[in-house]
Formats: C-alpha cells, sequence, structure tokens
C-alpha cells in the first residue's frame, strides 16, 4: 500500500491507498481501497459517512477525485476514481 492523503476542502489526513486498473469493455476503470485512521475532521467523516467523495493525493502528487463506494468499518473504505472531464477550446 502507497502513503497518500484524502483531502476535502481545508481537511486532509494521511491515509494508505491501493489503486487497481480493470479494463471494463474498451474502457478503463480505476478503482482502490483506502485504509484511514481515527482522526478525521467532520467533513472527511460526514463524506465517509454519506459515501459522497472527496480528492486522493497520491504519493507522486496526482489529485484523483474519488467517489466511495463501500465503507466496510469506517476505516477500510473501497472507492472508484472519476476520470476529470475536460472541454475543448478553439
Amino acid at each position: 500500500m502507497e502513503e497518500g492523503k484524502l483531502q476535502l476542502g481545508n481537511e486532509a489526513v494521511a491515509v494508505q491507498y491501493e489503486l487497481r486498473v480493470t479494463n471494463v469493455g474498451n474502457k478503463r476503470q480505476l478503482t482502490g481501497t483506502l485504509v484511514v485512521g481515527p482522526n478525521l475532521g467532520p467533513g472527511l467523516t460526514h463524506a465517509i459517512t454519506k459515501m459522497t467523495a472527496a480528492n486522493l493525493v497520491t504519493h507522486d502528487g496526482q489529485v484523483l477525485w474519488v467517489e466511495f463506494t463501500s465503507n466496510q468499518n469506517g476505516h477500510t473504505i473501497e472507492f472508484a476514481a472519476i476520470p476529470p472531464k475536460g472541454f475543448i477550446i478553439n
């Protein structure tokens, strides 16, 4: 597992994470697992409890918008990374 940060607004906590890449049809899907500690702020606690989303800052500085999909015990959380949506400027 890699070391990173889970961030939402002004809150950030250290986490351990694992990323998995799978192919679904002809598209790539990025999923993974987070392990968080007990020191979550109110915003991140609410996001995990309500199964919404937050930013995952990876060990190499990339930022992924992750949507929580499964919460086993409040500390081990499954997620799906949502790819960024872009637009074309002419």
